[in-house]
């Protein structure tokens, strides 16, 4: 054991230190740690990868079901939306990721704290415009240069219908009343939360005419932490798996769906010679009587029995009966 100094030890060497003549060494510096140094992130980043809700799939699998429906409407083309997965990330480090060239939509998801986006990348935003300008489309070649204030609006044409779609997928868990804001093409412009706060970027992949693009609907954790209790319900997944849903959206679309008809009086075969040789007052005859029913024609094809006639100063038919299946 070191011993103890007397008083008039200490007073001595508290006097040498003081005038210089005993030199004070350095504190001995810690000893090198061998370690690497790991940063600790305290806050929204924190476990991004393995944050997860269940039953989110069957909600983010009807929304692709049932906007496909709609695309498939408004374009008149058959158009295939998959949910192709999802990940969490930062939002900062999500924007620095995404182009320029592509379509952002701003969405308000009432009653959710903070709102949502919409994305179409390049290649989508260019395959929708040239439908909608009545362009075909065998190769998507994207544009390198940030889309027009025309293009944008046409696209807003397009994603604002999913807005429906997203308060019927949501409405087993929660009543949204969704509305498209706005549509950018500079992410700058669309901070829904802070950098550092945890999103769910959830893909789909929609495909027209044997060509595809991607779409993206952001959605931050703080609006889907809510609904983790009612997600985790067993009675959600068998409800939504066993659902009429699918075969209820089919038949809506069906029945939304426009279509061409038209009346055939009479039908008669003329020579090429025959027609350049009409005049004016030429009568035809159709080899059918004044009162013969006429065929209705759905798409071209014959459907119905009907009888010509008037309603409210219009010509009209009344379907007499349906034609049989040959």
């Amino acid at each position: 054991m070191d011993r103890i100094l007397t008083k008039d030890e200490i007073g001595e060497l508290l006097s040498a230190v003081k005038h210089g003549t005993i030199e004070t060494g350095s504190e001995i510096p810690p000893p090198v740690s061998e370690q690497g140094v790991r940063a600790l992130e305290l806050v929204g980043g924190r476990g991004l990868s393995r944050w997860k809700i269940p039953n989110l799939d069957l909600i983010f699998d009807s929304i692709g079901r049932s906007y496909g429906i709609t695309l498939t409407n408004r374009l008149q083309r058959q158009v295939t939306v998959k949910y192709t997965g999802s990940d969490s990330l930062g939002f900062e480090a999500f924007l620095e990721s995404v182009p320029h060239n592509g379509a952002i939509g701003l969405l308000d998801l009432e009653p959710f704290k903070s709102g949502a986006l919409l994305l179409y990348d390049g290649e989508l935003s260019v395959l929708l415009l040239e439908v909608i300008l009545g362009g075909t489309v065998k190769k998507i070649v994207p544009i390198k240069r940030p889309l027009t204030t025309i293009e944008t609006n046409l696209i807003k044409g397009l994603m604002d219908p999913i807005c429906p779609d997203l308060k019927k997928s949501f409405q087993p868990v929660e009543t949204l009343r969704p509305e498209l804001l706005k549509v950018e093409t500079n992410p700058r412009l669309v901070n829904i939360v802070p950098p550092e706060a945890g999103i769910l970027v959830v893909t789909f992949s929609i495909s027209m005419d044997k060509l595809a693009g991607g779409m993206t609907l952001v959605i931050p954790h703080a609006s889907l932490e809510p609904l983790r209790e009612k997600l985790r319900e067993s009675s959600l997944s068998v409800d939504l798996r066993n659902s009429e849903e699918w075969p209820t959206l089919i038949g809506e679309g069906i029945a939304s769906m426009p279509v061409d008809v038209s009346v055939q009086a009479g039908q008669v075969v003329v020579t090429v010679r025959d027609i350049l040789n009409f005049q004016e007052g030429d009568i035809i005859d159709l080899g059918c009587a004044p009162n013969a029913p006429l065929k209705v024609l759905v798409e071209g094809k014959p459907k119905y029995w009907a009888a010509a006639g008037m309603c409210n100063g219009n010509k009209a038919i009344r379907i007499i009966n349906r034609m049989e299946r040959s």
